[in-house]
């Protein structure tokens, strides 16, 4: 087989070289005679060549060339493939994003008003659904981003998935030092949590800074590390979410909300921006209006008298709050005091330090 290798190299060099020459002489004339007396070398070469030709062994080498070819081809349609899914992935990505962009704003038109009543039971206003099995509700305060601590907390309060339903009551992320840890755990126990305000800006933050890269971003930067799914999650969050009566010991109704509501007014028309950041109540023409501050106002639970019993947060500075009908469960863990749950029906409350002071009031 090598000494037919040694033939065709020879064969062919007398070919390239003899070219030249033809044309390098402009011998028209005698260009098919050479022509044909290197053909006729080649072949007399290969005729008396006492080597006989590997077929099998060119039939394997064929072969070996074929299923290269089509592996190269393979990898390549794979490449494109690929390619075509990622940019598909991104054009719905994007999409995505700008869908929550511009329902988000519309939300933050109609948060400062009342407009039409937005029905119980809604995206909204959520309304708790489980089974018998399901004997407590633990409820636990502002988190902002405080992981080990609310591991720590869980543990404290006995949490079982197949017995307790987990809730909270809004702003578990910023401030704190593992927002996107706190996040991955929500979601992975299933809890139900109502949004609050610093969750409502993380949504804010985190579209406009891929929908629009070039605005100026907010000093909200660990959002990002949030993927699509992430702030889908955030933006879906409900307003306020309502407890069936057997988690309370006197069978009364159980509402959670991050910050409030205005009393007098059905939670139907209660303004949305109200209920994620009041924390107070000021008397005008009779009625009460919801203020962020208590300056010149008192705390809206110290004048709600039901129906509901309402576990709401946001109110740091006020701490562990009991009143007849409402208990606030913002301890100020990212400011470095407590984490506190509240455990339904006994109606017990829980609470675990924090590791260190993550955040100045």
């Amino acid at each position: 087989m090598n000494n037919f290798r040694i033939i065709l190299l020879k064969s062919f060099t007398g070919l390239a070289l003899t070219g030249p020459i033809i044309i390098n002489n402009n011998d028209n004339k005698n260009n098919n005679n050479i022509e044909s007396q290197n053909f006729g070398y080649l072949l007399q070469n290969i005729a008396s060549s006492s080597v006989s030709i590997d077929i099998a062994g060119l039939v394997v080498l064929i072969l070996g060339l074929t299923l290269v070819g089509a592996v190269l081809i393979y990898l390549l349609i794979k490449k494109l493939s690929n390619e075509k899914a990622s940019y598909a992935e991104m054009i719905e990505e994007e999409e995505i994003l700008t869908n929550i962009w511009n329902d988000w704003k519309y939300s933050r038109r109609a948060k400062s008003q009342h407009g039409t009543a937005i029905p119980e039971d809604s995206p909204t206003h959520a309304i708790w659904k489980g089974d018998d099995e399901i004997k407590r509700a633990i409820i636990i305060g502002d988190v902002h981003g405080c992981c080990e601590e609310l591991e720590e907390l869980l543990k404290k309060c006995s949490f079982n998935e197949k017995t307790d339903t987990l809730i909270f009551v809004g702003d578990l992320v910023n401030k704190g030092p593992d927002n996107i840890g706190v996040l991955k755990l929500v979601r992975k126990l299933n809890a139900w949590v109502v949004r609050g305000n610093h969750d409502d800006k993380a949504v804010f933050v985190a579209v406009q800074s891929k929908v629009y890269p070039t605005q100026k971003k907010d000093t909200f930067s660990w959002t990002s590390e949030l993927g699509v799914d992430d702030i889908q999650y955030l933006n879906k969050l409900p307003y306020s979410l309502k407890l069936p009566e057997r988690f309370s010991k006197n069978n009364q109704p159980i509402l959670i909300v991050h910050a409030g509501i205005v009393p007098g007014v059905d939670l139907e028309n209660q303004k949305l921006e109200d209920m994620t950041t009041m924390r107070a109540l000021k008397k005008q023409n009779d009625k009460f209006i919801a203020k962020e501050k208590l300056k010149d106002a008192i705390p809206w639970a110290s004048q709600w008298n039901g129906p509901y019993h309402i576990y709401f947060g946001h109110d740091a500075k006020g701490g562990l709050q009991k009143f007849p009908y409402a208990t606030g469960l913002d301890t100020g863990c990212c400011y470095g005091r407590q984490l506190t749950a509240a455990i339904l029906p006994e109606g017990n409350i829980v609470q675990v330090s924090a590791k260190k002071v993550y955040s100045k009031p």
